[in-house]
């Protein structure tokens, strides 16, 4: 008969063949948990004793030394167990197998694999944190947190995101359906029905990205407000860093702030004036003083997706977070234009990261319409297919859509600057 922790007979020192017939003969599958003392994963196993990773914490010390005197079947389990193995101890001392680590004796589990599981617990733990921080924010702010669909008709306009397509079949019916690249439509719809100051946290999508700072499947935030222009979107971002300083107790980090425009950055550095008029041959023969290489085929639009890349943004200052304005019109998007011509929008920096990008949102239906087409046709040359045009969005904006300020910032990316991590994928299971 097995005995309370399992085991039929007690063999001294771990063998294979011993540990190999136990398992197929003599081991009990799901014992029972009642009475545990504690469990974990076997990470080291001597004469003396067990070392235990223990799951399930979030502290700094996730190793547990667990001697033999603590055990009073240590001789079966020294006998048995393999680094890897799941074991508890009840609180009578007895010791569980509770599950084996792969078909046989060889095991992969290593201090370096704890210590990567450990890493990747307190990260969550901060992440949790950081989530539960960003929702208070809000609440605490008078925003009201919405969900809007993530598989919708049409999944946004930028001409340079690629997406990702499927089927949606409802009987013998196939209509094309797209994952959302951002809420921002269906946000804007919201805020014309209720002007209410809305946010979500959503999953977004992206296809064709991928890098230490990109991932295809990301978090988003995003919000709006209603009789608001950009100055209190740029009051936000720097209320919702300060108060997560705090929230998450990082008193080694200090943030300062900064706002530069693209024509101060191009003055200061290179001597050069960028207008909202500058055209793609001026930009051309600049970069040709720079040494920068172009393709005769870039249009204006990817002259200045260059000349941001190389030139503008190694200049923004790290160390600080940094809103850069003054885009020209071409790159508008969905924002206004005032009355020199510029875009009325920003992006926000830290650390290396653009962690967001700021609209003063157009809305007026028919401009609104007519960039929908034009951000087709760019998607057309960029070698993207170009997208059904939210005509919901548009009667929304002939609804009325009030003077409305909203940014979307990319959440991992704050995380990162926060915590000072330098590869997005570190905060993914999977």
């Amino acid at each position: 008969m097995l005995s309370e922790s399992g085991y039929k007979s007690s063999v001294s020192a771990y063998n294979p063949f011993f540990r190999e017939e136990f398992l197929k003969t003599h081991w009990l599958p799901y014992p029972s948990v009642h009475d545990l003392k504690y469990a974990g994963r076997v990470l080291d196993i001597d004469n003396t004793g067990l070392k235990l990773f223990i799951g399930g914490k979030t502290k700094s010390s996730m190793v547990k030394r667990v001697p033999k005197k603590a055990m009073k079947n240590w001789s079966t389990l020294e006998s048995v167990l393999v680094a890897g193995d799941i074991v508890g101890v009840k609180k009578n001392g007895h010791g569980l197998l509770l599950a084996p680590w792969g078909p046989s004796e060889a095991s992969g589990f290593t201090l370096s694999s704890a210590q990567q599981a450990g890493r990747r617990l307190l990260r969550q733990a901060n992440w949790n944190r950081f989530l539960e921080g960003v929702n208070r924010f809000f609440r605490k702010n008078g925003f009201l947190s919405v969900s809007t669909p993530t598989l919708v008709n049409n999944p946004g306009p930028e001409p340079t995101i690629d997406v990702f397509k499927t089927n949606y079949k409802q009987g013998k019916t196939t209509n094309e359906k797209y994952l959302i690249t951002s809420p921002e439509l269906h946000l804007k719809k919201i805020v014309s029905q209720t002007l209410t100051p809305v946010y979500e946290i959503t999953k977004v999508y992206r296809n064709n990205e991928h890098s230490p700072k990109h991932q295809p499947e990301f978090w988003m935030i995003e919000w709006y407000r209603p009789f608001s222009d950009l100055d209190d979107i740029v009051n936000d971002v720097k209320k919702l860093i300060l108060f997560l300083v705090k929230y998450l107790g990082l008193k080694n980090t200090k943030p300062k702030f900064e706002h530069v425009s693209y024509q101060s950055i191009l003055q200061t550095y290179y001597s050069y004036v960028f207008k909202p008029d500058t055209s793609s041959h001026e930009l051309k023969e600049w970069l040709k003083l720079q040494s920068i290489y172009y393709s005769d085929s870039m249009n204006l639009d990817d002259l200045f997706t260059l000349v941001n890349l190389e030139l503008v943004e190694p200049k923004i200052n790290s160390d600080k977070v940094v809103f850069l304005n003054q885009y020209p019109p071409y790159a508008a998007a969905l924002a206004k234009l005032d009355e020199a011509g510029w875009a009325q929008r920003f992006e926000v920096y830290w650390k290396g990261l653009e962690l967001g990008n700021a609209f003063n949102e157009l809305n007026d239906p028919n401009i609104q319409e007519q960039r929908l087409i034009e951000d087709n046709l760019k998607k057309k040359a960029n070698g993207l297919e170009p997208l059904p045009i939210d005509t919901e969005f548009i009667e929304s904006l002939k609804r009325g859509l009030p003077p409305t300020a909203g940014i979307s910032v990319g959440l991992e990316r704050l995380f990162m600057a926060l915590y000072n991590e330098s590869d997005i994928s570190q905060l993914k299971w999977f």
